[in-house]
């Protein structure tokens, strides 16, 4: 009877645990990932090529900076883009011509990156911005500007008053408006001083509930109560803060934020936890520190989507994705300026430093395909002992017209690491498919492997599942009998 090789199968149903840079690669469990490029992990723990963007304006000649969805008092809703001179633009749901408003929330270059302010109060849309520039409104038929509204970086509206922060000349101060009355702030003047001595800014404005959390550098504050008898103030928290306002999101009953020093936080109305535990070095270290300010986010569906300045840029050129159903990471390779949802439409500022909104759309980033990269985690079958050779690879896959690239390494005792592209697969099935790779002629042992999966198609592509096969010496495998590849 022939010698029968010990087995041993890995299988990975599922990646579930995400993108973790900080880990050494060699203690990654076996759902996680050191690099998920381009992708997003669906509710099974599949991952998937994200969609790419195309021109959804025609005739933006500048970079935008901010945008703004609103719905008018005539249920016409608008997007109000303002470029990077400062221009306030608008167009309707139903077209894609912008019109130049003739108002600007104050011009300079870099100074209009830094955020601006709105609020939507009795049938007016308010913008204000951080260089003491007058507050402007707006009903859907004219532009005015609003002097009574206070100078202020931000704005909320809240239990039918007008809340303003960090104030020209008072960058610690937050004034509420008479209730009812979005523009009068000085008939019941209220003020509050948020320790205006700590050399610190407010840095946003954010509800959490029926208080208000207010954010400076390094610390943040609670603001409680709906009215001005009942209103008080506490410092929450003294270990962490933001520069970046516009990181500052709700997803699914949790305030979220990047703090430059710190990481990405979430508040659940109780606790701070970090939520970004497995990316916080790479994060921090190849984030552009003294540009943070200009760092964004946007809610899509359960997923918070963080775009930040890169590698010494001034400009976003980085993206991480959250999932909070499986709290994991994911990364894309470019950045954006702003995203917002737009009347049924998901929309992005300048990706890649290109004029005009965008929105997602095909898997083509602007007619170009997008690079998907996924690597395994290292792995060594337990209960082997010593050098494996891997004998096959069953991977499912469902895609529509994807050629993948899947790479091999093996890893030697003498830290020697070897690559090969050994398969280039067409999936060509909306369904479920299983493609196996039988490497009982390729004679290497190792003591770890990694998988790499390449996708540069203009299709979708999504990966399900992985199977390994190992034997440990060169004795052919016998009557064994292939395992069963599975939906995870």
């Amino acid at each position: 009877m022939p010698a029968v090789s010990p087995v041993r199968a890995v299988r990975l149903d599922g990646f579930a645990g995400g993108l973790n840079k900080d880990a050494d690669v060699t203690r990654l469990e076996q759902t996680e990932s050191p690099e998920i490029l381009n992708g997003l992990l669906g509710i099974r723990g599949e991952v998937f090529k994200r969609q790419g963007y195309e021109r959804y304006d025609d005739n933006l000649a500048q970079q935008v900076t901010h945008m703004v969805s609103w719905r008018d008092s005539s249920a016409r809703v608008w997007l109000v883009a303002i470029d990077e001179s400062g221009d306030v633009l608008y167009v309707q749901d139903t077209g894609d011509t912008f019109t130049d408003s003739a108002k600007d929330v104050g011009a300079g270059g870099s100074s209009t990156r830094h955020p601006i302010g709105w609020a939507v109060a009795n049938g007016f849309l308010y913008l204000s911005s951080r260089r003491g520039h007058t507050t402007i409104k707006w009903n859907g038929t004219t532009w005015s500007d609003v002097a009574a509204v206070p100078k202020a970086q931000f704005l909320t509206w809240r239990f039918e008053q007008l809340f303003a922060a960090n104030i020209a000349g008072a960058p610690s101060q937050l004034q509420v408006s008479l209730e009812l009355a979005p523009e009068d702030f000085t008939t019941e003047p209220a003020i509050f001083e948020f320790d205006p001595d700590d050399g610190e800014e407010i840095r946003g404005i954010a509800p959490s509930g029926d208080d208000l959390l207010v954010f400076k550098d390094h610390t943040i504050h609670l603001f409680t109560g709906k009215v001005r008898s009942d209103f008080a103030r506490y410092r929450l928290d003294s270990l962490r803060g933001t520069f970046s306002p516009r990181t500052i999101k709700q997803v699914r009953g949790l305030l979220v934020f990047l703090d430059r020093d710190t990481g990405v936080w979430a508040w659940d109305g109780a606790t701070f936890t970090l939520i970004s535990e497995k990316i916080n070095q790479y994060l921090l270290n190849g984030m552009t520190y003294e540009h943070a300010y200009l760092a964004n986010a946007h809610v899509r569906r359960d997923l918070y989507i963080l775009s930040v300045p890169w590698d010494g840029s001034s400009v976003n050129q980085r993206t991480f994705v959250y999932s909070t159903l499986s709290n994991s990471w994911t990364e894309w390779d470019y950045g954006a300026w702003d995203s917002i949802n737009h009347a049924n439409r998901e929309l992005i500022a300048s990706p890649r430093g290109n004029n005009g909104v965008w929105e997602y759309g095909t898997y083509l980033d602007d007619a170009a395909p997008i690079s998907f990269h996924f690597k395994t985690p290292w792995l060594q079958p337990a209960g082997l002992g010593g050098q494996s050779r891997l004998r096959r690879v069953e991977t499912n896959f469902k895609a529509s017209g994807s050629e993948v690239d899947v790479l091999l390494r093996q890893e030697y005792s003498d830290d020697t690491i070897m690559t090969r592209t050994f398969e280039t697969h067409d999936i060509n099935s909306v369904n479920e498919v299983a493609v196996v790779i039988a490497l009982d002629g390729w004679p290497n042992r190792a003591d770890t492997f990694q998988l790499e999966y390449v996708n540069d198609s203009e299709e979708e592509f999504q990966l399900n599942l992985i199977e390994l096969l190992f034997t440990v010496n060169r004795d052919r495998l016998g009557e064994h009998t292939a395992i069963a590849s599975a939906t995870p």
